[in-house]
């Protein structure tokens, strides 16, 4: 189930492990511009992870 509320979430017994490879915040450099400066701007590029998790 989707909500915006916390409250109305469904308990569940798994664990979610979200890896984000790039990841923009809200807003720019600063809290009124819409983006970042162009050097700062992610290229458009091929990535490649290897994730290992162990539990004891």
């Amino acid at each position: 189930m989707a909500t915006d509320h916390w409250h109305l979430m469904r308990p569940e017994s798994g664990v979610w492990i979200t890896l984000d490879g790039q990841h923009m915040g809200v807003g720019g450099d600063d809290s009124w511009t819409p983006s970042v400066l162009p050097q700062w701007l992610l290229q458009e590029t091929q990535w490649q992870y290897q994730v290992s998790i162990h539990f004891q």
